[in-house]
């Protein structure tokens, strides 16, 4: 291969004699820089990185960006590049980095990848929107089901320049404002004018099926575009069609007969187009789906002999070539976790390269990114990947089936290599493998026990769960003393075991390619529960390490079919940080959206919650305070936009809020508010939907209201009874049903029109201020001087409480009343901020007659 020098220089004269000057001062040794580059490749500037030795040097580009040029020199004069410089090349050069090789004396350069500067953008014009959904525009003009929405044309309008400048958009936009027209519509222009994707994330399954089968065609048919959208879902959502092969007949893989699902999974394979479990017309055990699944630590890529129609990578190569890309936050935060972690570049991420994304459902990014970065481990876990390896019961596990692959090899005999192999499988890991379960087993139990009786919950029920935090007092205790050492051991124990599959690894890997290549899967596997093994191993060593003052820990507690078990658990407090250095200051644009961002007007609660506020008791998220590099940029960026709904709450909906009940805190507060909500549904006929805080008070008061409804001719629908999808179906389609709900159904369920017309809020939506990361975060609260209740359980409920409240009125034609039965609304001071951030219905206040009586006129049109 030949070495590449340029008829012009590749750097210029100071660069040449900075980069000699620092290699002569590093004794001629490797040393590691990033380049700034003109549009033709010369090398203009250059920030000394790392320092090496005669042969590698290190390579962070954590900052590198498209146009810059990583640059390292060779001491021997070779300049042809190493394995590890092609990888590192390809990585950054996806990325739009180029890739430069020097001799000492910079007279000869071998150009590896040359910088890719990015076009410039092509911004949307707003005016191509206005035309469309403007009053008087074409699309009034030509779809007679079009109403022009002032507020939709606003919201179009900030996403919009959020796109063409690279902001960040925060927008509350009330129900029926129509918010995903207004986002898909500019994103939609701007991917297909700058032939760039923009992803799409959702917190629910239900709003991913509506942008894409429902809201994106019809879009795309009213503004005459093809738009090419894809969802995407995680690996472990797709079948491995190579894995799903070789455990056909493989009884020896699992501790029970699985081969119908195999077979049937066989049949399934063979017509399915897309390969996702939620494709599946028949139930999969979870055992049968881990063993065929996609599994990254278990996946050949290109190398596959069913890469060509692997369903994952079909599902990846379709978002590379899509405009518009549907995931939800998990995913998300997945993604720009790995991107964060590998210095920033693009490529490496789950989903393809994108720089703009939209946020919808954004109340919840706080919650799901604190899930995402949340670790636990438990025995159930550790044990699955030690069944997989190996039971001893049947012999059956993937450690037996790669013993008898490598020794029935023929051509075993002639490594000496193999000889090490069977006995470190045989003699060692196998025995350790008995060993380490049973010592796990032991130290959770006696954990699990000592837990019990510590924190004083020997009346643990079966089925029931606890958690008891760790705080400074436990931490300080005998227990926790012998806690640290149980764990200690637990760790001791596993790391025995990972040891030894690391010294396997090393010594398979001798073995000929020809070889390797007979026993790939059984290999593949085995090393797939080894990596599993050592997350487990690092859960268990963050939960002894991790800092009291950035994490919460705790354990859950509890009886699963009579068997108990317990989960170290440790989370971050605070994951502000993390979404702005990973999401909001690498990517160009993301807009925030949802019905539930502020709190009386203000958006502070939110921009706090996810790392877009500079300080304490800011309206806005624009006051500067010191703090992380970048901070000051990015809030610069941001733009905030708040949009009432357009619906006439003032005509379509009346508040009732009785005075005559007892508080919630009353023992007898479920027996009392039974008939108001019985009184209450009897006015609409059913067409109600009853929201609960807990199951418990759902089930006792759906108990003492059954009977009554059913005299009435009405179905009581309980959550619990039937799939959340199948619930709300059987209550929209059945005209007279009340349905009691907790939990979920407070945000999310779209019944639109006359199937729901009477909604009851039992009690404010307050989250249990005992569990452990609620505590947690209001201690670290206090220690900065602030109120917890005021700035994180009141607005935490108020945002539900607004969620709850948006389940009513879906349509201009829709009319109802709402039926607030907690009485602290009225009564505590904090009450009128729920009032005040609710819609401006009409209110009326008084006694539960006088109410009911209000409702009714209210509801035959006789309200004056």
């Amino acid at each position: 291969m030949s070495q590449t020098i340029e008829s012009k220089p590749i750097f210029n004269g100071n660069v040449a004699e900075k980069i000699r000057e620092l290699i002569k001062q590093y004794d001629g040794n490797e040393v590691f820089l990033v380049g700034t580059c003109e549009p033709d490749g010369t090398v203009i500037a250059v920030e000394p990185m790392a320092f090496g030795n005669k042969n590698t040097v290190p390579a962070p580009a954590q900052n590198a960006t498209p146009g810059q040029v990583l640059i390292h020199n060779h001491p021997s004069g070779e300049l042809q590049p190493s394995e590890a410089d092609i990888s590192i090349a390809s990585l950054y050069g996806k990325a739009g980095v180029g890739f430069y090789i020097t001799n000492n004396d910079c007279d000869a350069v071998r150009v590896v990848v040359k910088p890719f500067f990015p076009k410039e953008a092509v911004p949307v014009e707003f005016a191509q929107l206005e035309n469309l959904f403007g009053r008087g525009g074409h699309l009034s003009q030509t779809f007679p089901a079009f109403e022009f929405r002032p507020q939709q044309l606003a919201m179009m309008g900030l996403v919009t320049d959020a796109l063409n400048s690279s902001k960040i958009a925060v927008i509350e936009a009330g129900t029926g404002v129509g918010k995903s027209f207004a986002y898909l519509a500019p994103s939609i222009l701007w991917a297909l004018a700058n032939k760039k994707r923009v992803v799409i994330s959702t917190n629910t399954i239900n709003l991913q099926e509506q942008l894409l089968n429902k809201d994106l065609p019809e879009l795309a048919l009213q503004m005459n575009v093809v738009v090419k959208a894809v969802l995407a879902k995680g690996r472990g959502n797709y079948v491995s069609l190579r894995r799903l092969k070789y455990s056909a007949g493989r009884a020896d893989l699992f501790a029970e007969d699985r081969n119908g699902e195999i077979n049937s999974l066989m049949d399934w394979a063979e017509k399915t187009e897309v390969g996702s479990k939620s494709d599946f017309p028949f139930h999969v055990s979870d055992d049968t789906w881990e063993a065929v699944m996609s599994d990254k630590d278990d996946c050949l890529r290109a190398a596959c002999p069913t890469f060509d129609k692997c369903h994952f990578y079909k599902s990846r190569r379709e978002a590379a070539n899509a405009d518009i890309i549907i995931a939800n936050h998990h995913l998300v935060m997945a993604d720009v976790s790995l991107r964060q972690e590998n210095s920033g570049n693009d490529y490496v991420g789950i989903l393809p390269p994108y720089d703009r994304i939209v946020f919808d459902e954004a109340h919840n990014l706080e919650e799901v990114a604190t899930k995402y970065f949340t670790s636990e481990t438990s025995l159930l876990a550790i044990r699955r990947q030690l069944f997989k390896i190996s039971r001893t019961r049947d012999r059956s596990g993937v450690l037996h089936v790669l013993y008898g692959a490598v020794k029935a090899h023929k051509a075993a005999s002639r490594y000496p290599v193999v000889g090490e192999i069977l006995p470190l499988m045989a003699e060692q890991i196998l025995p350790t493998r008995e060993e380490v379960e049973t010592a796990l087993t032991m130290y959770f139990e006696e954990f699990f026990v000592d837990s019990l009786t510590f924190f004083h919950a020997d009346n643990l029920k079966d089925n029931e769960r606890r958690e008891f935090r760790i705080t400074a007092a436990v931490s300080g205790s005998p227990y926790w003393a012998k806690v640290r050492e149980l764990i200690e051991s637990m760790i001791n124990n596993l790391h025995r075991l990972i040891d030894q599959f690391d010294r396997l690894d090393t010594l398979i890997s001798r073995l000929p390619d020809e070889f390797l290549a007979d026993i790939t899967e059984p290999r593949l596997r085995l090393f797939s529960a080894a990596r599993k093994l050592k997350e487990h191993d690092s859960a268990m060593r963050f939960f002894l390490s991790a800092d009291k003052d950035d994490f919460c820990r705790w354990i859950e507690l509890g009886y699963r079919r009579g068997r108990p078990y317990i989960y170290p658990t440790t989370a971050p407090l605070d994951i502000s940080q993390n979404l702005r250095d990973a999401l909001f200051a690498r990517k160009n644009t993301v807009v925030l959206t949802s019905a539930t961002l502020s709190i009386e007007d203000d958006f502070s609660y939110f921009t706090k919650q996810v790392g877009l506020h500079g300080g304490s008791g800011s309206q806005q998220a624009k006051t500067k305070t010191e703090g992380p590099i970048g901070l000051d940029q990015v809030l610069d960026r941001c733009e905030f936009l708040k949009l009432d709904t357009p619906f006439d709450y003032a005509k379509n909906c009346i508040i009732g809020i009785p005075k005559d009940l007892p508080a919630p805190s009353a023992p007898d507060f479920h027996k009392k508010i039974a008939p108001a909500i019985v009184e209450a549904i009897r006015i609409t006929e059913g067409r109600a939907m009853v929201l609960f805080t807990s199951y418990y008070a759902l089930r006792q008061v759906a108990e003492l209201c059954r009977g009554p409804l059913l005299q009435s001719g009405i179905t009581s629908l309980q959550q619990g009874e039937m799939p959340r999808h199948q619930l709300v179906e059987s209550f929209r389609c059945a005209r007279k049903a009340a349905l009691f709900a907790t939990s979920s159904f407070w945000e999310g369920v779209d019944v639109q029109g006359d199937a729901l017309q009477c909604l009851i809020l039992t009690k404010l939506p307050f989250s249990v201020p005992s569990t452990p990361l609620f505590e947690a975060r209001a201690e670290m609260l206090e220690r900065r001087g602030g109120n917890p209740f005021y700035e994180i359980a009141v607005p935490q409920a108020v945002i539900k409480f607004k969620q709850g409240f948006g389940r009513l009125i879906r349509s201009h034609s829709d009319k109802g009343f709402v039926l607030v039965l907690d009485n602290r609304v009225l009564v505590q001071r904090y009450g009128r901020i729920f009032i005040k951030s609710l819609p401006p219905a009409r209110r009326s206040e008084g006694s539960q007659i006088d109410i009911l009586s209000e409702i009714k006129r209210f509801m035959l049109d006789d309200f004056l």
